[in-house]
């Protein structure tokens, strides 16, 4: 996870507060989703995320296909994201260097930059 020491620190004891995770996607491209869903709960709570319920994966292959050259639609994005940040009064950290490896990182960045 490029984001471990982020989350370690949003999570630390002394800042109160309570991390929660959206993944718009299981990571099925190879067919290990469940495997890849696991794995992300799991270092979430590694690193201190509270409850494995805290951790959110979206599994609509339909909207968020995984793979390398799988393009997301920035409307379906939004209001993934919408529903998460209103749904639990959420305040979002997102990391711009992260398009340097995948495109959609880059679009959801883009995304983050309007106000919620």
């Amino acid at each position: 996870m490029f984001f471990a020491p982020t989350v370690q620190a949003l999570t630390a004891a002394d800042r109160h507060n309570h991390v929660k995770i959206l993944c718009l996607s299981t990571g099925n491209a190879d067919g290990l989703g469940d495997v890849r869903r696991q794995e992300l709960e799991t270092a979430a709570l590694t690193l201190g995320v509270r409850r494995r319920q805290d951790v959110f994966v979206l599994d609509d292959e339909s909207r968020f296909r995984d793979g390398m050259r799988e393009q997301w639609s920035p409307d379906e994005v939004a209001r993934a994201r919408e529903a998460m940040v209103h749904g639990h009064r959420s305040q979002m950290v997102w990391f711009r260097w992260g398009w340097i490896t995948l495109g959609r990182y880059m679009l959801i960045n883009d995304l983050v930059r309007e106000p919620i």
